[in-house]
């Protein structure tokens, strides 16, 4: 439901995720958005398999950061973090990757191929468009019986939106994105998530808690990537 940057809003009690024992509201929103989005993308989207290969752009950020741990639960035989910095590459490898590129690497291609031991990769998380997205898409394996390539639009380099329509060659599992809308494997994804959390087996990244009064300086640190994990707004604030 909308309502992230007001002090209350009003939503249909159908609406309404019980927090389980063991799991704090910190981490349960954290959790929420993001944690169904990775689960979703590998799960249902990519059908990631034990002993596949994953790769994770902005693995620091929220989703990354949590794509991670469940690419391992679900048994990928490597995951590679792909992150911007030192300090972000570390937080990766501490989350559980088996490898960390920089994700400024003059040629991403042969970065993201040398960290798979110079093999083609099964399946990509890609968030940022532009160059990233073609390295990415040159880097998948050939396609696998009954795979999908499912990515609806690329965010640009320049901010600008483009229709992903570039030649797919070779590659049938690079997901931009994946919507869940129903309310059966939201609830089933929900509830796999928060006993995750509550069990100690999963954990979100919080970069930040910022008072409600400061959502701007929230945007703005995003902006400017100086974040990591998920950044949260207290309405008490």
């Amino acid at each position: 439901m909308n309502g992230g940057y007001a002090e209350k809003v009003a939503v249909p009690e159908a609406a309404l995720i019980p927090i389980p024992d063991g799991l704090d509201d910190e981490q349960a929103a954290a959790l929420l958005l993001q944690g169904l989005t990775a689960r979703t993308i590998l799960a249902v989207s990519a059908r990631l398999q034990p002993g596949e290969s994953v790769v994770i752009h902005a693995a620091a950020g929220g989703t990354g950061s949590l794509a991670i741990q469940l690419a391992k639960r679900i048994g990928a035989g490597r995951v590679i973090a792909l992150a911007s910095s030192e300090e972000k590459r570390a937080l990766t490898l501490e989350l559980g990757a088996d490898v960390a590129v920089d994700s400024r690497s003059e040629d991403l291609r042969a970065a993201i191929l040398e960290a798979n031991d110079g093999n083609e990769v099964d399946v990509v998380l890609e968030m940022s468009g532009g160059e990233a997205f073609e390295a990415s898409l040159r880097s998948l394996a050939p396609v696998r019986p009954a795979g999908h390539l499912r990515n609806r639009l690329a965010r640009g380099e320049q901010g600008q939106d483009r229709p992903s329509d570039a030649p797919q060659p070779r590659g049938d599992r690079l997901l931009a994105g994946a919507p869940v809308q129903q309310a059966e494997l939201l609830r089933e994804g929900i509830g796999e998530l928060f006993a995750a959390a509550a069990a100690g087996e999963l954990r979100a990244v919080i970069g930040g808690t910022y008072p409600l009064s400061e959502a701007v300086r929230a945007h703005e640190d995003i902006a400017a990537r100086r974040t990591q994990g998920k950044l949260l707004l207290d309405p008490s604030k």
